[in-house]
This record gives C-alpha cells, structure tokens and sequence, in this order.
C-alpha cells in the first residue's frame, strides 16, 4: 500500500512539474527579458552542441528520437499491467519532464521573438494583380536559371557544394539580422527518410542536438531549398515562413543555378498555390508555359508525391498544424506570411522611396 502511494505522489510531482514549466516558461517568454534570455540561452549552447555532434557522420538527433520512441511506446504498453502500472506512468512523465525542459531551454523561446512584420502586415492582403506578376516574374526566373543546368532532369551532383554555397551566402544573412552562424556544419540525412516521404516532412532541426535533417529520398528540385531552410533554423529562426524567407535571401545571394532554382521553383510553387482557388486560369496558363525541363521536374515531383500520399501524411500534417498553432504560428501550410515578405522584397528592389524596413530585405 505504501509503495502504491509513493508511486501516486511521485506520479503528481512530476505531472505537476511539468505543468509548472509550461507556464514558468510562457511567462517568462512573454517578457522582453525573458525573450532576450532564451536568444542568449540559444547561441551559447547551440556553439557547444554543433562543436559536439558536427563530427559524427550520422543523425544522432534521429537515434535520440528512436530512443524516446522506443521507451515511450514500452511504458505505454506496460500501463496495461496493472503490477506495472504506476511505475510506467511515472516514467513517462519523467521522459516528458526532461524532454519538455530541453525544448525550453534549447529552442521554445524563439518562437516569441518579435517578428519580422505585425500582424496586421500580415494579415493585410496582397493585391491580386501583384501576385499574379510575381507568378510571372519567378515564372521567367525559372525558365533562366532552368537553361543554365544542362540535365534534362534536374539532378545534385554534389550535396556538399551547395552547403557550401549555403553556408558562405548566409553569412550576410545572418549578419544583417544579428544571427551568428556558430560553426560550419554539415547537413545530414534523416535515417527515416524513407518514412518522412510518406508525411510530407522535408526536412526538420533537432532542438536537442542542433542538427539539421533532411530526406534524402525528395526529388532533387527540393533539396536545395531544404538545406538552406533547415539552416535558417540553426541560426535561430524558429517561424517555418521567417525561416523559408532566409532560405529565399541565402539563394538570391547566391550565383549556383542548383540553389538558385530550387529557391525560385519552391517560390514560384507557393505563389501557384496560393492562386489556384481564385485564378485557376491564370495558374494552368502560367503550367502551360513552362519550359520543357520545368515540366520535367514538375512531373518528377508529381510523381514522388502521389506515390507517398496518404493517411500518414494527413495525420502529420494535423500535428504539425496543431504544433505550429502552439508555439504561435499561423499553421502547417499558410504562405500569407512568407508572400508578404516576397512582395515587400521585390517592392524594395525596385523602389527607390522604400521604407528602410523594406530596403534592408534588398538584394546585395
């Protein structure tokens, strides 16, 4: 009897204990010291974990989640005993307790930095019209940089020289929004890609270990976009849109075509998406006038994602919104945000008046 109230005390302390993080964190985040504590938090061991984990060849951010998995889903069962129970229960909250610690400390307060617009910037819609000619500005951007890649299909020949290239044309970036890019890294396959296929996940960071994962198995149009986002992520941009838009900035600093394209591929896909429900016309003119190697790569792409679509993908993408939603975010899929900074870069590349907010997004 009395191991069975030890255990039930010990099972509140720690329910209650995390509970308790949870909101001593979203107070303290929700204060300008607090915000600028978890920025400090974040770039002192973010140095630490990348000169630790950079050497090893593989994803040990991957093995750490095998790991968890592997203990939560074997508490889980033994819950269903009632001898075991208790203790079960008990070490599950554990598990939480420390994994919900090291996401406060390594990442969560990121999400509360002040963003690079207000909301009601955001919110703001964009006119029609100017989406519709940013669609055939990237549009005419593809077809270019699409010429100066000889493969019928679009193909990497070497992964490491665009981290490279990544690494070297984020370094403005970076400095620019007082980002220190810590060391230089390597990106590193996720030993799951071929299940990340079948969820619709490119790519993801790991909080725990700072690493940057992607799947191997996306078709190559992907990748390099991919790598520049996940690295947007290491340097401290939490926001998937803000980090998609350092992803954009990287690549149009850049002057390797592989890079460039997948950016303005990826780009040019979202102003598309964003149309199809209103202009649907305009969007299959814009399909129609794709060069014979876009359409290459469209069908390439196609085909990947119809091969692994399915109810692992739709349960990914609902917890990935809900995620998102949590930590203040618009959601899994919502390109209002990202649009908006894309229409005030290209507002400011061409306007000399540009408010110095809109001139600092300028290409260099």
């Amino acid at each position: 009897m009395e191991t069975k109230i030890s255990y039930t005390k010990q099972i509140l302390i720690w329910a209650g204990l995390w509970f308790a993080q949870i909101f001593l964190f979203r107070a303290l985040f929700n204060s300008s010291t607090g915000i600028k504590a978890g920025e400090i938090l974040f770039e002192k061991t973010q140095y630490l974990r990348v000169s630790i984990f950079k050497w090893v060849p593989f994803s040990v951010g991957d093995i750490f989640y095998s790991i968890v998995i592997f203990l939560f889903l074997w508490w889980l069962i033994r819950l269903f005993y009632k001898s075991k129970r208790k203790k079960s229960l008990k070490n599950i909250f554990i598990l939480i307790n420390i994994l919900s610690l090291g996401y406060f400390l390594f990442w969560g307060g990121l999400y509360s930095q002040k963003p690079m617009l207000t909301r009601a910037e955001i919110e703001t819609p964009i006119p029609q019209e100017d989406l519709k000619t940013l669609a055939k500005i990237y549009l005419n951007k593809c077809i270019v940089t699409r010429e100066k890649i000889p493969e019928k299909l679009f193909t990497i020949d070497s992964i490491e020289n665009i981290e490279k290239e990544i690494i070297y044309r984020q370094k403005p970036v970076a400095e620019h929004f007082k980002k220190g890019q810590h060391l230089q890294w390597k990106w590193k396959p996720s030993i799951f890609s071929g299940i990340l296929s079948y969820t619709g996940i490119s790519g993801y960071y790991n909080p725990f270990t700072a690493e940057a994962q992607y799947n191997s198995q996306l078709p190559d149009t992907v990748i390099p976009f991919t790598l520049a986002h996940e690295s947007a992520h290491q340097i401290g941009f939490a926001r998937e849109e803000e980090a998609n838009f350092i992803a954009f900035l990287t690549a149009q600093n850049s002057h390797q075509p592989e890079l460039i394209y997948s950016s303005d591929w990826t780009v040019l896909r979202m102003l598309l998406s964003r149309l199809k429900w209103e202009e649907e016309d305009f969007v299959q003119e814009i399909l129609l006038s794709f060069s014979d190697k876009m359409k290459e790569d469209y069908h390439q792409e196609q085909q990947f994602y119809e091969q692994h679509a399915g109810k692992v993908a739709n349960f990914f993408y609902m917890t990935n919104d809900l995620f998102l939603k949590s930590n203040q975010q618009d959601g899994a899929i919502n390109y209002q945000y990202f649009l908006k900074l894309l229409w005030k870069y290209e507002k400011g590349l061409h306007n000399k008046d540009a408010s110095p907010k809109t001139q600092m997004m300028k290409k260099n």
